[in-house]
């Protein structure tokens, strides 16, 4: 079997696990201040850089899974950056953090052989650029979600992590099938006629636009759609996530602590501030904070200061936007009808008009109760996420539509209803 008999998508696939590979043999084996690391790091954007043309004219020629590909290839770049550069991520550091933690739990450091040091700072190495949010390392990222918040260092047992996820699984997949609908259903084309500006165009548009152009039932269907995917897209994240905890733990290749929450609780939501940096997934939160303040700080500006904020805020929203454009060529979405790049820069005035008001109205704060502030936070963040969201969901689930696919319903989970 030759190169030309296996999917287009395998090569870029190969090249992304190679920019893990290298960017983690290096952490665990080059010293925290050897030249190899910015060498190693500059070879993995190289390779990125060589797989973009061809997993982008991948995907506009049907090999929609090299999109998803090419931008994790990225991410991963920016990751080795902030491991090999930037925070010097090192097994000895690791190492050194392990034995103070268990000098303060008062047990004693296992005794451990040549062989066994070796193969255990190998299965670290490859394993260390996966671990995006840095549990249970030096650099593990502030504000881990945590199986109870009036103990965020209680470590659930084997047993309760299993059964916990066993049921977390359950619901959400459930959650997953009621939220979602068939392409067929009778009444579905008639509620995605509604949804693009014009049944004819599909192209993303400003927000705005969806909600001053078609009837009052069209803005309510891209509402109740905005809602499911909402909670179907949370719902799936949690499925994978806790799917590969459970099997991880089942397997005795982790253990219960690897695998904290993925979300944080949606109650800490009370800003698009604390919606993002909390209550989602953190996955990025590391990789992005890392190289805004590097780049922030060769622009001259302190990454502690409020334009060093706004700095790291406008660069992450932006990353994450071109991420998840390429992630919707997976959906068949193209870039050009992609509006993840909308949707993920519209979050940037969005938080400065958040902080703006807040800074006005923190003279009156004394005179309003927390509880109130928090519930006008709440409906300030719906409203927003439910402006915001269609201008990036509508060409997917347009393209899933085309495709027969479910798509998220816009009938939440009820039956449907004609139009």
């Amino acid at each position: 079997m030759g190169l030309a008999d296996f999917p287009s998508w395998v090569t870029p696939l190969v090249q992304c696990m190679l920019v893990q590979s290298l960017t983690g043999l290096t952490t665990g084996f080059a010293p925290s201040q050897s030249f190899a690391r910015p060498v190693v790091a500059a070879i993995t954007a190289l390779v990125a850089y060589r797989l973009l043309p061809r997993g982008i004219g991948d995907c506009f020629d049907e090999t929609r899974f090299a999109g998803p590909v090419v931008a994790m290839c990225w991410v991963n770049v920016l990751n080795a950056i902030d491991l090999l550069v930037l925070s010097r991520v090192s097994y000895e550091a690791q190492v050194e953090w392990e034995v103070k933690q268990r000098m303060k739990m008062q047990k004693a450091p296992p005794q451990v052989d040549g062989r066994d040091l070796f193969v255990h700072r190998l299965i670290w190495s490859l394993g260390i650029p996966y671990n995006y949010r840095r549990i249970n390392t030096p650099w593990q990222i502030q504000r881990l979600p945590s199986v109870d918040s009036r103990d965020p260092r209680r470590v659930p047992s084997r047993r309760y992590f299993l059964l916990h996820g066993a049921a977390k699984l359950f619901v959400s997949l459930g959650m997953i099938q009621a939220f979602t609908i068939d392409a067929e259903d009778v009444h579905l084309s008639r509620a995605v006629e509604r949804l693009a500006l014009h049944p004819s165009r599909s192209t993303a548009a400003p927000a705005i636009l969806f909600w001053i152009t078609g009837s009052w039932s069209a803005c309510l269907v891209r509402l109740l759609a905005t809602v499911s995917f909402g909670i179907v897209t949370r719902a799936a994240i949690v499925a994978g996530y806790t799917g590969a905890g459970v099997v991880s733990v089942l397997l005795g290749l982790s253990e219960p602590a690897a695998w904290p929450p993925v979300f944080g609780s949606l109650a800490e939501a009370w800003c698009l501030r604390r919606f993002w940096g909390i209550a989602w997934h953190q996955t990025l939160r590391q990789l992005l904070s890392a190289n805004a303040n590097y780049l922030a700080s060769l622009l001259g500006v302190s990454p502690s200061s409020r334009r060093g904020y706004f700095f790291r805020l406008a660069f992450a929203f932006a990353v994450s936007g071109a991420v998840h454009s390429l992630v919707d060529m997976a959906f068949g979405v193209s870039l050009v009808k992609s509006g993840g790049i909308w949707f993920f820069a519209l979050q940037v005035p969005g938080c400065v008009l958040e902080s703006a008001v807040q800074s006005i109205a923190s003279p009156l704060g004394n005179c309003t109760r927390l509880s109130t502030k928090r519930k006008i936070g709440y409906c300030w963040v719906v409203l927003f996420l439910l402006w915001a969201t269609p201008v990036w969901i509508t060409p997917i689930l347009l393209a899933l539509y085309k495709d027969g696919q479910r798509i998220p319903s816009p009938f939440l989970c009820f039956s449907s209803w004609p139009l």
